[in-house]
């Protein structure tokens, strides 16, 4: 199995540092990810400015490159030359901090998944969901048990799964649920200041706003020390609105 490995915290990031470790037990792997942190910024491509390719020696198992650029361009860059074949399998992350609920929207670390769903590669998006909880150990072991399962059955069109693990040591997980992306959200405000020539800038904070509260959803269950797993469909067209609108006389 040839795996290829991104993420959105940085080449020397130690949740990807880790994934590969535990990947390369599993197959052939090749990490490209971005050169700095890319937190954010969703999928995004660089198209104003050149892409910088650096080889780093990270480990003797797999192969790695930092690019000067976002995840979703080091995917498209390495399915294109820097994978000696095309990948069976995508993997980005072990990010951290959480990617529940419409955070999945901004989310580098799922458009890194997203680029390889879009080229027909069955793809995963993990976060392990502290800033605060460094051990990756059951993240790792969870790798272990999705991958070779996604490999074997693959997934279906257009579609990827986004994983959460809640931070708690290996053992203290309650179970894995296969549930929903949930509609919590955060209400932006942002806190204006002056900078030391007198000129305002603006500093974006906020507060989550919790609209689901059943077991179905992913918010709920990474509280009760569930692992996740949203199978997230990339759909945009709504036929059933699309049919009511086409009756509109304009």
């Amino acid at each position: 199995m040839n795996i290829l490995l991104t993420n959105d915290d940085g080449i020397y990031a130690d949740g990807i540092l880790e994934a590969a470790e535990e990947l390369c037990l599993l197959g052939n792997v090749t990490v490209v990810a971005p050169s700095h942190e890319q937190s954010a910024v969703s999928s995004k491509i660089t198209v104003h400015e050149p892409l910088r390719v650096n080889n780093v020696h990270i480990s003797s198992k797999f192969k790695s490159y930092c690019v000067s650029g976002t995840p979703a361009d080091c995917v498209k860059l390495a399915i294109a030359e820097l994978c000696d074949e095309k990948p069976d399998l995508v993997v980005s992350g072990i990010n951290q901090g959480s990617n529940t609920g419409f955070n999945l929207i901004y989310s580098g670390t799922v458009a890194g998944a997203v680029e390889g769903m879009l080229n027909g590669i069955p793809s995963i998006a993990i976060s392990l969901t502290s800033f605060l909880h460094k051990d990756f150990t059951l993240s790792r072991s969870f790798l272990s048990r999705i991958v070779p399962k996604v490999h074997a059955e693959g997934l279906p069109y257009h579609t990827l799964l986004n994983i959460n693990i809640p931070p708690v040591d290996k053992g203290k997980e309650v179970g894995v649920k296969w549930c929903k992306l949930s509609q919590n959200r955060y209400i932006e405000n942002f806190e204006k200041k002056l900078d030391p020539i007198g000129k305002p800038y603006y500093w974006l904070g906020g507060t989550k706003l919790e609209v689901d509260t059943s077991d179905e959803f992913d918010d709920v269950l990474i509280k009760k020390n569930y692992i996740t797993i949203v199978p997230v469909k990339f759909e945009f067209n709504d036929s059933e609105v699309l049919n009511k609108l086409r009756k509109w006389e304009i």
